[in-house]
């Protein structure tokens, strides 16, 4: 499979101990689930498999850091005032 540039074997997607050998990928939909057919060498047999992809963590939005900035920001505003109303 082709991802960012580069070619990612997709056997790595698989347990080792399973003893399966990726040899085609036949697709693959919006879920990122991957369709492909898997062979053992035991008995030379081959199936149709579909993987299922750890999902990627999502990536914050750059709206979300703004958010958390200016709730920041509004905490510090709060401290000082509190503090100036303590003093004086």
């Amino acid at each position: 499979m082709y991802e960012n540039g580069s070619v990612f074997d997709l056997n790595s997607l698989v347990d080792p101990s399973l003893n399966v050998t990726l040899t085609a990928a036949g697709g693959i939909n919006d879920k990122g689930q991957i369709v492909a057919t898997a062979c053992t060498g035991v008995w030379n047999g081959c199936s149709v498999v579909l993987l299922n992809p750890l999902a990627a963590p999502p990536v914050p939005e750059p709206e979300t850091y703004a958010m958390l900035l200016g709730g920041l920001g509004v905490v510090g505003v709060a401290v000082r005032r509190r503090r100036r109303y303590a003093k004086g």
